[in-house]
């Protein structure tokens, strides 16, 4: 009788605890707890690193797009990308590879 007496005294103390624990697990483990929010700074890092390389390449092309223009046509500089990329040169030329 004794025990029960016990139990029924504290049980509202156990069920706070109880939830009290809970709700600290779902807070450091949950869909928007801190471990998750942790993921969320490391991956913001990594894409603002990405989005940087993509604003230089995209600067490259447009550099490279503006030379192409028709009244800005470098034929020299034509000459270079077509002999790169059909692997053509005069029989005469000399061709040094140089490794990338």
């Amino acid at each position: 009788m004794e025990r029960l007496r016990v139990i029924s005294r504290y049980w509202p103390i156990a069920l706070c605890i109880m939830f009290y624990a809970y709700l600290m697990v779902h807070a450091f483990t949950g869909r928007q707890g801190l471990l998750r929010w942790m993921d969320y700074e490391q991956e913001s890092q990594h894409l603002a690193v990405k989005h940087a390389q993509l604003v230089e390449q995209r600067q490259a092309l447009e550099r490279r797009a503006a030379l192409m223009g028709p009244d800005k046509i470098d034929i020299d500089r034509l000459d270079q990308t077509a002999r790169e990329t059909l692997f053509y040169s005069h029989p005469k030329d000399i061709t040094i590879w140089l490794d990338d």
